[in-house]
Order: structure tokens, then sequence, then C-alpha cells
């Protein structure tokens, strides 16, 4: 990492999905919704960032210089849910068997529910048997979907246990 950048280390609210994004210090808070959409498929409107330090929200057009931190930068990241009833497509891709499939699901259902519809598409499959993955973090069945991030687009891998 070189002087003019550094590494920010990003939670969900939650703590159940993290990841770190390097950014340049004179890049906007702005630009970096814009990394975490690019890395999480979550768009920039539904984000709100806040220093875990400090727990104030970071403006948009701060730079990640100006505010103070420290490397690496500790961020929480907020996604704002969908309204009530939007249906988003995901696909589910089962490696093991080299298939992948779509399924149009809300952000607020449960991993639960998601299995148990993956299982009710294909009789073979058992809820108790898989496990989900989104990016790369293993799903928990009683988190709902928004709590990893699934939106339109995103890509759920699912293993067998």
């Amino acid at each position: 990492m070189d002087k003019d950048s550094m590494i920010v280390h990003i939670e969900g609210m939650d703590e159940v999905v993290s990841f770190t994004i390097a950014i340049p210090l004179a890049a906007t808070f702005l630009q970096l919704k814009e990394k975490i959409e690019a890395k999480t498929g979550v768009m920039v409107e539904r984000q709100i960032i806040f220093d875990k330090v400090k727990h104030e929200t970071l403006p948009d057009n701060f730079t990640v210089n100006n505010w103070g931190f420290q490397s690496p930068a500790k961020v929480l990241l907020m996604v704002l849910p969908l309204p009530l009833g939007t249906e988003i497509n995901i696909t589910i891709s089962i490696p093991t068997i080299g298939e992948d499939f779509n399924l149009i699901v809300e952000d607020k259902q449960t991993v639960l529910e998601l299995k148990r519809k993956i299982c009710s598409m294909r009789n073979d499959i058992n809820p108790d048997e898989i496990l989900l993955y989104h990016l790369v973090t293993e799903m928990e069945d009683n988190k709902h979907l928004y709590n990893y991030f699934v939106n339109q687009g995103s890509k759920i891998v699912l293993q067998f246990h």
C-alpha cells in the first residue's frame, strides 16, 4: 500500500459480512460507495456508511484524508431495504454439478426461506443438506437476504455438506 492510499475495512451493520477495499486518500466517500457497489452490487443510493469509531455518518463529499482516518479505516455499511414486495432476480449456482438457475425473491426473505424455495424447485435437494454463500460468506438460516447484501443480479453459491 503506498502513502497516497489506505485500506478501508467495511462491515455490515449486523457484522455478518465484512471485506476490505483499497482507496486513494483523496477519494470522496461517494467514490468509496461506488467501489462498494462494484464489489457487492448494492447501488450507491441504498448505502449509508458510518465511521465505526466516531459513530458518525460519512458525508459523500468529504474525502477519506480530510476525515482523519488511520489505515485501516473502519466503516460500517447500512443497506437501505428495498420497498416491501420488491422482487429481485438472483442466480443460484451449484458448482459441484455445473448448474445455475434463476430465482425471484425478496431481500427480506430469510436464508432458510430461500433454501426451502430452492428445494421446492429441486426435489433432489433437502434444506438440511445445503449451505449457501454470498460474497464468500456462509449464510445463516435465521438471517435475511439483505443482511448479506443480496440484490438484483446477485449470485448465491450452493454447496452440499
